[in-house]
């Protein structure tokens, strides 16, 4: 009986072990949607921007909590002179592929032909160094 609670636990560990938490700083750099038109860039400053093709986007302050899987990301900006506070989260696919869900403001009116949920989910590529 001992030999098969060491085994399992051995087992436990291993898988432990092997499991890959992600980092903040693996989140550094510019990620692609799908379409290939828009952006976001993450910094170590704890600023974003997302970017349609080569217009330059807002900045946006935020903070990740990579301690969580997936992640939560708070993000605050100001835009055309008002405040807005949005909820996303991320989680790793792979190293180059994140799932990005981010959810809307429940006070907020939801916009025309919006998905019956709170949120949307959209996969996004790394972008490789030129």
């Amino acid at each position: 009986m001992k030999r098969i609670l060491y085994t399992f636990l051995l087992v436990l560990s291993i898988s432990a072990a092997s499991a890959q938490k992600h980092t903040e700083k693996e989140l550094f750099g510019t990620w692609v949607f799908p379409n290939k038109f828009y952006t976001i860039v993450f910094r170590p400053d704890h600023t974003m921007s997302m970017a349609k093709s080569v217009v330059p986007g807002v900045l946006i302050k935020y903070t990740t909590d990579f301690s969580k899987t997936p992640a939560p990301v708070t993000m605050d900006m100001d835009f055309k002179g008002k405040h807005a506070h949005l909820n996303a989260q991320v989680q790793f696919v792979n190293s180059n592929t994140i799932k990005w869900t981010v959810f809307r403001d429940p006070n907020a009116p939801a916009p025309r032909n919006a998905p019956p949920t709170n949120s949307s989910t959209i996969v996004l590529t790394r972008q490789k160094n030129k």
